[in-house]
């Protein structure tokens, strides 16, 4: 049986399947990275990491404001542009020296920052609070991403004695 020979109905049915699958991938998505977001809690080694790499999107969440024009929400989205390039760069990189590569959580908040990125651009001049709603998801991105990093850098094991947890005897 050849494609042609199925019949219009089969087709619709194909459609509406495939329809299905992407709402319900689109919804998995979107309830795990939401819950990385909430779940993953900044470490002490944040600021830390900002300082050092002359990263922003701390000093940019401070500074969101409930009403913003849209030249300025243009400015700092370009400022986390710049912030997700650098960190996406060092954890591709810090990964390398060690020999471990991006982990599939990570990947997805890549993916999703992208996603909200131009979400954030499409909304910019129409909307007042989506751009600033999606400025935001992207900052609690960049600060998954960078916890990642830094733990990556300093794991565990590299901790002061004060850091570590009393041995076993």
């Amino acid at each position: 049986m050849t494609l042609m020979a199925w019949h219009p109905p089969l087709w619709s049915e194909l459609l509406l399947l495939v329809g299905v699958a992407t709402l319900f991938l689109a919804h998995w998505f979107r309830r795990n990275v939401l819950a990385e977001l909430k779940a993953a809690p900044a470490s002490g080694r944040l600021e830390q990491l900002c300082q050092a790499n002359n990263l922003r999107f701390l000093e940019i969440r401070d500074r969101l404001k409930p009403r913003m024009e849209p030249d300025e929400l243009a400015a700092l989205g370009r400022q986390l542009n710049r912030d997700y390039r650098l960190l996406t760069y060092l954890l591709r990189h810090a990964g390398a020296i060690e020999g471990c590569r991006l982990r599939f959580i990570e990947r997805m908040l890549m993916a999703d920052f992208r996603l909200v990125q131009a979400w954030f651009w499409l909304t910019l001049r129409v909307s007042e609070r989506a751009p600033l709603r999606a400025l935001q998801e992207m900052i609690s991105i960049l600060v998954r991403l960078a916890d990642s990093l830094a733990a990556r850098l300093a794991p565990p094991h590299a901790w002061g004695a004060s850091d570590r947890a009393p041995s076993a005897r």
